[in-house]
């Protein structure tokens, strides 16, 4: 059985219907991903590199801190 006897086999509404279904799996299981606990720790640590260029940033207003007495 060749793969143009199974396309011809089917009828013209069964490509849509293959498609939808695969478009609502991943669909769920995209939003599932997203919604999850996991995704919410990975989303700060990307939030967070934009900001991130390597450099310790200083506390001014910590206790302690000699410079901000000043």
């Amino acid at each position: 059985m060749r793969l143009s006897d199974v396309v011809s086999g089917m009828n013209a509404t069964v490509a849509p219907e293959i498609g939808l279904a695969i478009f609502l799996v991943l669909f769920l299981v995209l939003v599932a991903r997203l919604w999850s606990r996991a995704s919410r720790k990975i989303e700060a640590d990307v939030a967070a590199l934009a900001l991130d260029d390597g450099q310790r940033v200083r506390d001014e207003a910590a206790p302690g801190n000699a410079e901000a007495r000043r």
